[in-house]
């Protein structure tokens, strides 16, 4: 895991709660004032003491509440896989068997379940095989997996990916460690380096 990215996520999600917090401290110091400066009269000093106590409870509960989600946001950071595909035709060992494609999560999380629902190239479908689990590279792990067709190819028929020129268009729906879902849709595009365009990639329940 890359030390230095997740410190960076966690110190920039305090610096957000310390500015919350001080947005929340300022005005909380002019009503602390203008409480302690009422006259007896008005307000004893035990109520003002019970109407303090209120405030800071409130406080208090704010801040938690606040604590709460920026340790959820961190938890979901480090759970999230993501995953790009490209073109790698130097890992093809067997034609009939693989494609020319590869799959790589570069996500904090372990992805699972990995399963190609559509796989179309120049508009026909083609089966994908799925695949049981992938690590993600940050943790170490090996995150790239070539991907293999479902159904083996004659060798003596043309490859179905033939080259950059292909339309091919993927979606992909996987599982992190807590079986939340995602889906991801990508399609050919040279315009960027992998070949590929991520058109969405979310959890399914957002």
């Amino acid at each position: 895991m890359d030390l230095n990215l997740v410190t960076k996520f966690i110190t920039r999600g305090m610096g957000k709660i310390i500015f919350k917090w001080l947005n929340f401290l300022i005005p909380a110091i002019i009503l602390f004032i203008f409480i302690v400066s009422l006259d007896p009269l008005l307000m004893s000093i035990a109520d003002k003491i019970l109407l303090i106590t209120f405030f800071a409870l409130v406080w208090y509960a704010w801040e938690t509440m606040n604590l709460r989600k920026e340790a959820q946001k961190q938890t979901n950071f480090l759970l999230t896989p993501y995953l790009r595909l490209q073109w790698n035709e130097d890992g093809i060992k067997n034609p009939e068997i693989q494609t020319p494609l590869q799959l790589i999560n570069i996500g904090q999380g372990v992805a699972q379940t990995i399963e190609f629902q559509k796989c179309t190239i120049n508009q026909s479908n083609v089966g994908i095989k799925s695949i049981t689990a992938m690590s993600s590279g940050i943790s170490g792990g090996s995150s790239v997996t070539q991907l293999q067709y479902q159904n083996e190819i004659n060798p003596a028929s043309p490859p179905i990916l033939k080259d950059f020129s292909d339309n091919i268009e993927v979606e992909i729906f996987y599982k992190d460690i807590e079986n939340n879902e995602y889906l991801a849709k990508m399609m050919s595009n040279n315009n960027f380096n992998d070949g590929f365009q991520i058109l969405e990639q979310r959890r399914k329940d957002k």
